[in-house]
């Protein structure tokens, strides 16, 4: 997802900026990835106010383009970024 396609070495805490469609999806600090080779993000801040409330927490991406909020080990949410109102409109005004 990120425009880089690279991740900087696993345990580096410089701030990275996660992005779709070069639309700023949520601010990360570090990352690793689980059994299924799905990225994890840990420590984000998001870009858009309606996930405002998730800030802090870890987001397991999939190849599929669905991601998982987590609470620890517990999963709080399951979306895509397409059910992101902000994502959306931000979409659709860049001529997507």
């Amino acid at each position: 997802m990120s425009d880089e396609n690279t991740l900087p070495d696993e345990g580096d805490a410089t701030p990275r900026t996660e992005t779709l469609f070069n639309i700023k999806l949520f601010d990360w600090k570090d990352w690793d990835y689980d059994d299924s080779d799905d990225l994890i993000f840990h420590d984000t801040t998001w870009h858009f106010a309606s996930m405002k409330k998730y800030d802090g927490l870890s987001i397991i991406t999939n190849k599929n383009g669905e991601f998982f909020i987590m609470d620890g080990d517990n999963p709080r949410i399951s979306m895509f970024y397409i059910d992101i109102e902000e994502f959306m409109e931000e979409l659709v005004s860049c001529g997507y």
